[in-house]
């Protein structure tokens, strides 16, 4: 992801025992944050994650909102380059 003051995430639904970072902590690319696990109102294991740019949600796969959908290709994504080659 790319870092910037206008820019935070939220995960959540970690194990609770094996939450790593704490909030507001900086974290480099490929640390681990923690374990998936069944914590809140969730029936199966998880990761609940959200990126908002200057307090609006984003779509880190776009960088634009979630509602200019599918079809706009015209924004960038947020993800190191290097993310694309992990993705099957």
């Amino acid at each position: 992801m790319l870092s910037g003051s206008n820019t935070t995430t939220v995960s959540s639904h970690f194990t609770d025992t094996c939450v790593r970072v704490r909030k507001g902590q900086r974290v480099a690319r490929g640390e681990q944050l923690g374990l998936v696990g069944l914590s809140g109102d969730t029936q199966v294991p998880h990761i609940h994650f959200e990126v908002k740019r200057d307090g609006k949600i984003v779509d880190p796969f776009t960088g634009l909102n979630p509602s200019a959908g599918c079809g706009d290709q015209s924004g960038v994504p947020l993800w190191h380059p290097e993310t694309f080659t992990l993705m099957p």
